[in-house]
This record gives structure tokens, C-alpha cells and sequence, in this order.
């Protein structure tokens, strides 16, 4: 009964225990181990014993926990993954990294990432991946190599094996492609060790070229070589014909002569005519008194109601001179009836109305007839009506200012157009950096270097219409010494003319001209000389040979400066014909005039004349 009474107990607390769990019983005394000793007590004899308490109880403990102990021996529960650990109740994926690069880290996420084009992760570690796809050699890389060219000259272009051709050196032969260095160009040429080499030609040959610049053998003094054997030239006595070695005593020198046993004997041709010579220092018939030979057949010149012109029968009625069809020297035939005129003077002005005539006088001056009175400046070789002063009249103006009127210098360049407002500045400005004004007063020494600085924006202000070829023949005009003459050739004379003129002086520099001694024409001469390309770039016109000889003469006989700018005018050509005619006159006339010059141009001098007048 005891005993039982016990296990009721036992059984009341554990059912206790049980509902204490459940929020009854603090969890302290839910855990509490209650002990009692079982023990023996002696009552009256009479055995008793104590209550017997229960073995050790234990509640387990998982609130809030998803793993691990429960705290009785047991488990709260377990970790689904394989790299999952619990830690303080919770399930925590641990990273399993170790000696690894790279890949899965088992949670999710990476032990580290391969950097490079061809890296990849291979078990944890990054390996280079090899990139040889559609390549057959060259590197891989990785450090290693795609494949190796089989042939000795293959180099490896692009992952492709191709053969480099070895033509170092070599003009022939095969270049070890499949392929040749290149052939040989001379018919005995053959190819050796890579280079095209000739082989001389000598079997059955004594002398004579080999093919290859060489000889075959020499022959003796006076002998030749003919057909590869040494051959004697027969030919005594004989002035033409065959000399036995393949060559000639010699060549006639008549058109009409032929070779007869060695001698050259001329054959008279009178086919067809009836008249004139037969080609052999004779003739093929006589004609009339009054008749002349033409074409071979007899003819009487017609010259009736002609002074000159074409006689009918190879000649020139007049004088005959065929240089001028039968006129005097600076004539020709010309009209109907033909008669003779001097050749006419060019009209060098044209339409201008007014600046140079290119002749060392003026096409007109403005106001001029046909255009308005207040049309008094001359621009372009029109008379315009002035807009305002130009760049180099401001100047000119400032010559009415007494010295530091600054006011009257003002009024001046006030008075100048835009442009020349423009141009002036620029003038001044350029002559203010040089330093100009710092020149002592009257060191012309000074002002001239200083101004040289400033020729472009000086050119622009000091220029006119007038080609380089009238500055010429301007300069050609100005007494010696006329300073004021001399400035206004350069400002009447265009930009680039200017410029051309500049560039002979400076060869004229250059060539020592400047450094001659006083009096020493040939050293004058001799940079003149050097220089006429220089001047011809200048004197350049468009005057033929008929012109400027027209010009020539409408110009007054005491007029050298006209005659100057008439060969001026003319072109490079003619001016050097015309030197030519001069020269070849200077030798037949001594001294030179008028009567002479005008008859040797029609005899010795003629071919001359007529090169002239061909231009």
C-alpha cells in the first residue's frame, strides 16, 4: 500500500512537471531535482519507511531554438544544409572557402572571381583557359602555344602559318613560297645562286661582242670583225659601196647620187620638167628672156598694177625681198590692190581714258571728254569721281600742314577714304614697332632700314595701276638724281609689280652689281646678265614682233624712252628676236643708220627679220 501510495506520487508530479510546461509552474522549479532517502525508521518495532521520491527529472528546452541541445540530452532539431552549423540555437550556412580561389562558397555565394578573358574557376582554382579556335599556331594565352609552323620560312600571322618568301639578295629563282624571286630580262641570262647572270655567247665566235658586253676575241690592226671571224675591209680606190666585212668605203653625199663600182656618180632627174637644174650641177631646159623657171616648167612673172605681192611665179613683184613680199624693211604688202605699208602702231591705250600708255606718255588726263567734269581722279585708267583721298595722297596732303600742325594732319587723313584710312594706320603702325621715329632727324641711313621692315603695308599704301614693265620704262625716263620723278613711277606701279621689280633689284644685290667700281661696265654687264630672267619676269608684254617694230617707229626719232617701252611691250620672244635682229645689224653696219639697217634686213639679215616676224 505504501508503495503504492508513493507511485501516486510519482505519478502526481510528474503530471505537475508536465502541465508546469505549459506556463503553470516557473521553469526553476520545474527543473528543481526533488530528493528524498528512502529510509528504514524503526517506529515501535515497527519498520517504516520514508516516502521514496522519484529519479531525476529533466524537461527539455527548445522555445525560440531551431537546433541544437534541448538541455536533457536531446536536440531542438537539425540543420537541412550540408554546410549549415548551429550556432546558439540557429542554423547558420558556414562558408567552406579553404584553399580555394574561386567557385561556390556552399552559401550561395563565391570564394573570389577569376579576372582575365580566358580565366576560369577549375575546382576551386582559376586556371587560364587556352583560345586556340580557328588558329594553327601562336600563343594560347596561357603561356603556351597553339601549334608550331612546319615549314622552315612559315612565320605565324593571325594564328595562320604563312610562308615568307627569301628573296634577300636574289632577282631569280624560287623564293622558297612555291613561288620565284623573279626572271630574267636578257636572252642570256640564266640564273646563279639567285641572281640573273649573263653567260657570254662565244662558241664558234674568234671576235665580236658576246651578249654580254664583252668580246669574243680582238682582231688585228685594221681588221674587223665580221660575222664572229676577223676580217680586211677592201677598199682600195673606192669612195662608196660594199668594203667585203659588212660595212662601206663609204656614203655618197648628192641626194641623187648612186654607188658604180665604188664611185658615187649623180644621176640627173628631169622627170616631168623642162626647165631648172637636173639635181647634177646641170639643167633640164633654158627658158625665154622674159620668163622665169617655176615648178620646173617655164613661167613669165606678172606683176601688172603690183607694187609688190606674189609674182605668179615663185618671186615678189617690188623689190622681191621675201621677208616683206617685195617691200622695204618695216613695209608689208597689204590691200587690193596690194601696195606697201608701214606696219601699224598698236594702240597701247585701248579703252583706258587715262594713266601710262606704256610708251613713257599718258592715254589721257581727267577731267576727259565724255565723262563727268568732277570726274578728276584716275583709277583702274578710268576717270572717276574721287570718293575721298587715297593711302598715298594723305601724304601728299600732309606737305600743305606747316611742321606739328597736328590739327592740318588730322583734316588730312580725315579726308581719306575707308580703305585708305585703313591702309594709312597700318603704315603708321608698322612704322612706330620699327622704331622709324626714333631715327635722328635726316639719318636717311636709318629711315631707309626701317622702312624695309614695312614694304608690305608701305606697297599697299604706295601703289597705283601700272605693270612692272611701265615702272620700267618710267624709270628709263627719270633724269638722274629726280627723286620726286623716280617716287612717282613706284606709286603709280600695281602691288605686284612692285614686288617684281623688288626681286630683280635684289639679284641685282646679290650678283654684285651695287659693289661694281665706278666705270667698270663689265662687271655691270656681267650682273645685268645674271639677272635677266629677273627682268624678263618684269618686261614682259603682249606686243607681237609686227607691233612692237610699229610701235618702234610711230615713236618721235629723238624718243629713246618710246623705243624702250616698245621692246618692253613686246613679249619675252619677240624682245629676244629683236635683240637678235640688233646684233646681226651691229656686225653688217658700222656705224649703224637708218639706210644700212633697212637693206641688210632684207639680205644678211633677213633669216633674222624673218624669225621675227614669224612670232
Amino acid at each position: 500500500m505504501w508503495r503504492a501510495y508513493g507511485f501516486m506520487v510519482v505519478s502526481g508530479l510528474v503530471g505537475f512537471v508536465g502541465c508546469g510546461q505549459s506556463g503553470s509552474t516557473p521553469p526553476d522549479v520545474a527543473q528543481e531535482e526533488v530528493r528524498e532517502e528512502s529510509r528504514l525508521t524503526d517506529v515501535g518495532g515497527v519498520e517504516t519507511a520514508e516516502p521514496e521520491v522519484a529519479p531525476d527529472l529533466c524537461v527539455p528546452l527548445c522555445v525560440g531554438l531551431e537546433c541544437g541541445d534541448d538541455g536533457c540530452g536531446g536536440s531542438c532539431g537539425t540543420c537541412p544544409g550540408a554546410a549549415d552549423q548551429c550556432l546558439e540555437g540557429r542554423c547558420v550556412c558556414v562558408a567552406e572557402c579553404a584553399g580555394k580561389g574561386c567557385g561556390d562558397d556552399g552559401c550561395g555565394g563565391t570564394c573570389g572571381e577569376c579576372l582575365g578573358d580566358q580565366m576560369g574557376c577549375v575546382e576551386g582554382q582559376c586556371v587560364c583557359q587556352p583560345a586556340c579556335d580557328g588558329k594553327s599556331c601562336g600563343p594560347d594565352g596561357c603561356n603556351g602555344s597553339c601549334g608550331i609552323c612546319p615549314g622552315p620560312q612559315d612565320d605565324c600571322v593571325g594564328g595562320t602559318c604563312i610562308c615568307q618568301p627569301a628573296c634577300q639578295g636574289m632577282n631569280c629563282g624560287e623564293d622558297g613560297c612555291g613561288a620565284v624571286c623573279g626572271t630574267c630580262a636578257g636572252l642570256q641570262d640564266e640564273c646563279i645562286e639567285g641572281l640573273c647572270t649573263c653567260v657570254p655567247a662565244c662558241d664558234g665566235l674568234l671576235c665580236g661582242a658576246n651578249g654580254c658586253g664583252g668580246e669574243c676575241g680582238t682582231c688585228n690592226a685594221g681588221d674587223v670583225c665580221f660575222e664572229g671571224a676577223c676580217c680586211t675591209p677592201q677598199c682600195s680606190g673606192k669612195v662608196c659601196g660594199d668594203d667585203g666585212c659588212g660595212g662601206v668605203c663609204g656614203t655618197c653625199p648628192g641626194p641623187q647620187d648612186v654607188c658604180e663600182a665604188g664611185a658615187c656618180v649623180c644621176v640627173p632627174d628631169c622627170d616631168g620638167k623642162v626647165c631648172g637644174t637636173d639635181g647634177c650641177g646641170g639643167n633640164c631646159g633654158l627658158c625665154g628672156m622674159d620668163e622665169v623657171c617655176f615648178s620646173g616648167a617655164c613661167c613669165t612673172p606678172d606683176c601688172t598694177n603690183k607694187v609688190c605681192g606674189d609674182d605668179l611665179c615663185g618671186g615678189f613683184c617690188g623689190n622681191g625681198a621675201s621677208v616683206t613680199s617685195g617691200c622695204p624693211a618695216f613695209e608689208e604688202c597689204t590691200g587690193d590692190p596690194p601696195a606697201c605699208q608701214l606696219y601699224a602702231a598698236p594702240d597701247t591705250c585701248g579703252t583706258k581714258q587715262c594713266g601710262s600708255d606704256g610708251l613713257g606718255g599718258v592715254c589721257g588726263t581727267c577731267p576727259c571728254l565724255g565723262c563727268p567734269a568732277n570726274a578728276t581722279k584716275c583709277e583702274g585708267f578710268k576717270c572717276m569721281v574721287p570718293a575721298g583721298l587715297e593711302c598715298h595722297e594723305i601724304f601728299d596732303c600732309f606737305g600743305g600742314c606747316n611742321s606739328g600742325d597736328t590739327p592740318c594732319y588730322k583734316a588730312c587723313v580725315n579726308q581719306g577714304t575707308a580703305d585708305a584710312q585703313t591702309l594709312y594706320n597700318g603704315l603708321i603702325n608698322c612704322l612706330n614697332a620699327v622704331g622709324y621715329y626714333d631715327c635722328p632727324a635726316g639719318d636717311k641711313v636709318c629711315q631707309q632700314e626701317l622702312i624695309e621692315l614695312c614694304m608690305v603695308p608701305y606697297y599697299e599704301c604706295f601703289h597705283g595701276d601700272e605693270p612692272c614693265s611701265v615702272l620700267y620704262v618710267c624709270l628709263s625716263g627719270c633724269p638722274g638724281g629726280d627723286y620726286n620723278c623716280t617716287s612717282d613711277c613706284f606709286t603709280n606701279t600695281t602691288v605686284e609689280g612692285l614686288n617684281t621689280w623688288d626681286l630683280y633689284i635684289a639679284c641685282l644685290d646679290a650678283t654684285g652689281y651695287y659693289d661694281c667700281p665706278a666705270g667698270d661696265a663689265t662687271c655691270k654687264n656681267e650682273a645685268f646678265d645674271a639677272c635677266d630672267p629677273e627682268l624678263e619676269a618684269c618686261t614682259n608684254g603682249p606686243l607681237d614682233c609686227y607691233e612692237v617694230f610699229g610701235c618702234i617707229q610711230a615713236c618721235e626719232w629723238w624718243d629713246e624712252i618710246c623705243r624702250i617701252g616698245c621692246r618692253a611691250q613686246g613679249t619675252l620672244a619677240v624682245q629676244d628676236a629683236i635683240d637678235a635682229i640688233g646684233a646681226c645689224v651691229e656686225q653688217y653696219c658700222v656705224p649703224v643708220t637708218g639706210t644700212c639697217e633697212a637693206e641688210v634686213l632684207l639680205d644678211e639679215c633677213a633669216d633674222s627679220y624673218a624669225a621675227c616676224l614669224a612670232l
